[in-house]
Order: structure tokens, then sequence, then C-alpha cells
């Protein structure tokens, strides 16, 4: 029986660690970045729609100063400024159109729909950083993590120490100051 034993395959070792691997969405990742370039370029397009809208406004009011013979005397002004309100609007109408392009060409039908999703995702993926945060802590080398503090505490007492100095360099500056005078 003693070769029977020694002949018995041995069983693998077949523990297994529940959640040991850190959380991890390549998917959602991806997603959320794409999305994220998506919303930047969306906000870029709409703060320069936003600059020409005030520049409309301001250059209404400056039209508006206009009246009576100055608008006769201050012709070329007065075009200048019509000119200028012509163009933001071509601008306008030009990056609107630009708005609506890149949200159809990413499969949106609007802006609503796109930021309905932004948003779903965006919550999702700030879980998934919490997820992975909790995993980190819980799996931090006990030393690494005493390590951290102390590194802390440490930079605090250096602070500390470097402001102490600082004063007093700062105290004996003046007082010699005081002395010569």
């Amino acid at each position: 029986t003693n070769k029977e034993e020694d002949t018995v395959p041995a069983v693998a070792d077949k523990t297994v660690e529940i959640d040991s691997a850190r959380p991890s969405n390549p998917e959602l990742e991806e997603r959320y970045r794409r999305m994220e370039t998506i919303r930047r370029s969306l906000s870029r397009k709409n703060a320069r729609i936003h600059e020409m809208e005030d520049t409309i406004i301001s250059c209404n009011k400056a039209l508006e100063a206009y009246t009576g013979i100055w608008k006769l005397l201050k012709h070329k002004e007065v075009e200048e400024l019509r000119n200028k309100i012509s163009n933001c609007e071509t601008d306008i109408k030009r990056l609107k159109t630009e708005l609506s392009q890149i949200l159809t060409d990413n499969g949106y039908k609007n802006a609503r729909e796109f930021y309905q999703e932004y948003n779903q995702v965006k919550i999702e993926m700030e879980q998934l950083l919490a997820e992975k945060k909790a995993w980190d802590d819980a799996h931090a080398e006990p030393s690494e993590a005493k390590s951290k503090s102390k590194g802390i505490h440490k930079r605090l007492e250096q602070n500390k120490k470097k402001i102490s100095n600082q004063k007093q360099t700062k105290t004996k500056t003046v007082n010699k100051i005081r002395e010569e005078l």
C-alpha cells in the first residue's frame, strides 16, 4: 500500500482568493476616455460661441452710442462694428453646425442624449475608481502604509522646523537692523 500512496497524483492546491484581483473595467475606462474627449471638444466650441455672443452684445452697445450726427461722422467705425457682428453671427452658425456634427458623428441625436449617457458613465467610472482605491488600501503592505503615514508626519515635522528656523532668522535680521539704527 505504500507504493499506492506514492503513485497517487498530488491534488493541486485549489484555494481561490475571492476578490484577489484589482477591480478593473477596460471597456468602461475606454468609453469614459472617448466621451470625455467629446465633452471637452463640445465645451471648447460652446465657450467660443459664448465669446462671440458677448462680442455681438458689446458691438451692439457700441453701435447704440452712435446716434444722430455721430452715425454720419463715424460711418467707418459703425460699418466695422456691423461687419464684426455679421462675422460673429456667421461663425456662431458654423460652430453650432460643428457641435451638431460632433454629436452625430459619435452616434448621438442631440446634446441631451450625449450628456445623459456621459453622466451615467462618469458615475460608473467614479464608482470603479472608488473600488480601486478601496482595493489598494485593503491590499497595501502594512509596512508600506506605515511608512507613508510616517513620511507624512516626517514631512510635517520638517516643515515645522523649517518655518521655525525662518522665523528665527527673520527675528535675528530685524534685531541686527534695529541695533544698527
